[in-house]
């Protein structure tokens, strides 16, 4: 469930200006109440420090892989920029 609930907040957290109603919009994407969402994250700063590592923890494995690969740098290059791009807040 807390897995899920990552999911959701980070699809919801990206592109905004506040976190203001991020708990009450991730339990309404995911049908349920928002205290049940605090049942598995004490705090709104613990559910974003938990997408953040999540983000972090893809971005890096993502990037090693493209680090690691075979094949013409520029090639590389041009995924790694891609995928740097991917994680940015816009």
């Amino acid at each position: 469930m807390r897995d899920r609930i990552v999911r959701v907040a980070g699809k919801s957290f990206c592109g905004r200006d506040s976190t203001g109603s991020l708990m009450d919009d991730v339990a309404r994407e995911l049908g349920m109440s928002k205290k049940t969402v605090y049942l598995h994250f004490e705090s709104k700063e613990e559910l974003l420090r938990a997408v953040l590592l999540r983000r972090v923890s893809e971005a890096d494995a993502g990037l090693e892989r493209l680090v690691k690969e075979k094949g013409p740098f520029r090639q590389s290059f041009g995924r790694l920029f891609v995928s740097c791009r991917r994680w940015s807040p816009t």
